[in-house]
């Protein structure tokens, strides 16, 4: 057994057992070290046991600092570490704070800052091993010309191949086999989910399952009961075709009603917002039997789950999904307010209608719907 000031160990290829200084021992001078950290012996002596003459250390000191001597270093800190069950870890993170302080205003020093010039350690270490890599213009021109000439697949194979690392099984970029496994995967995992099957000419999904695995996603709630959900559509000429989309979106504290993350399409298809598109894609199976339409069903099967539910878009899509005109039977209707207010003839609502005794047109009770139309492609209580 050996002993240097309070460093003992077992053996030669033993590692010390006690690596923390005794002040009271006086510490040996080491002339080359010239280092302002007094700890630093202690650690020369913790990973190299056997040497404890000063000429000895210098020897290795100056050994180091070659390519071959610099790898036998690392390797002893290395084995040192691991023999002590010392967490590499606290390297990654002594790397991700060294990089916060790497701030360097042209080439002058504040405190906290690392001088210019220093060793970057992330950057050493990351291009160290991406040694396939090349320069960053190198590297960018290779993609460009598989970006122009090639396809997915021999993009990310180039990826793989220039950010190889020694060492790691494959690559740090899944291989084309693994991505193929991935999204076949996600796709059966979603037709599982969300049950989409082909309308006329678009698809649709569960709008039940949608909400509800959305409403898991975002907000951790399993129980739907009293959520607030927007159900919008319009069409848009995409590519020079008519595309429709009908959409919803949970409204709630928690989430941006206005960010476009937050809105999830439940079904599409080809063709205009028009009515009669609305009913081969989402309309009623059965002429006449509003109950048998898909939206219809799906809509009151979310009312009966306690969800609250709204319908947004432009005027004329509203009419549309409502009553199944568009905004020009506005003007065959005294009120101007075709979808809340029936043209019964009992209630005579005009837009110059004001009270009899304020003058103010806010203080007139609307006479809205008591009854929602047959013609509803979508299940709501009233149309307030």
């Amino acid at each position: 057994m050996f002993r240097y000031n309070n460093v003992t160990t077992t053996s030669d290829r033993d590692v010390p057992t006690q690596s923390v200084p005794n002040p009271s021992v006086p510490i040996p001078s080491v002339p080359i070290l010239c280092v302002p950290n007094p700890g630093v012996p202690y650690l020369l002596k913790a990973i190299l046991p056997r040497v404890q003459n000063p000429t000895k250390l210098r020897r290795k000191i100056k050994y180091w600092k070659t390519s071959t001597g610099a790898v036998q270093f690392w390797r002893q800190v290395m084995w040192f570490a691991r023999n002590h069950r010392i967490n590499l870890r606290g390297l990654l993170q002594f790397g991700k704070e060294q990089a916060k302080v790497r701030q360097v205003r042209k080439g002058s020093v504040r405190k906290g800052q690392v001088r210019k010039g220093s060793t970057n350690f992330n950057k050493t270490i990351i291009l160290g091993l991406l040694s396939n890599r090349g320069s960053v213009r190198n590297f960018s021109d290779f993609l460009s010309i598989a970006m122009k000439t090639g396809n997915m697949e021999g993009i990310i194979n180039l990826i793989r191949t220039r950010l190889e690392v020694e060492g790691i099984r494959g690559s740090v970029v899944p291989s084309i086999w693994n991505i193929k496994l991935s999204t076949a995967h996600m796709t059966s995992m979603f037709i599982a989910i969300c049950k989409p099957e082909i309308s006329y000419s678009g698809f649709r999904a569960d709008l039940m399952s949608c909400v509800k695995l959305y409403a898991f996603l975002l907000l951790k709630k399993k129980d739907i009961t009293d959520l607030h959900v927007d159900i919008w559509g319009d069409a848009a000429n995409i590519g020079g075709l008519d595309e429709t989309r009908m959409t919803f979106r949970l409204l709630c504290d928690a989430i941006s009603a206005q960010s476009a993350t937050a809105v999830f399409c439940f079904a599409a298809y080809r063709g205009k917002d028009n009515r009669f598109a609305l009913e081969q894609n989402l309309g009623p199976t059965v002429v006449g039997e509003q109950d048998s339409g898909w939206l219809y069903k799906q809509t009151l099967a979310l009312h009966r789950a306690g969800v609250k539910l709204t319908y947004s878009g432009d005027s004329p899509f509203l009419l549309r999904l409502v009553l199944g005109n568009s905004n020009e039977i506005s003007r065959e209707y005294p009120s101007m307010l075709p979808m809340y207010v029936s043209n019964d003839g009992q209630h005579t609502f005009l837009p110059t209608t004001c009270h009899s005794v304020t003058g103010r047109r806010t203080c007139m009770d609307v006479p809205f719907r008591e009854e929602v139309p047959n013609t509803s492609l979508v299940f709501m209580k009233d149309v307030r």
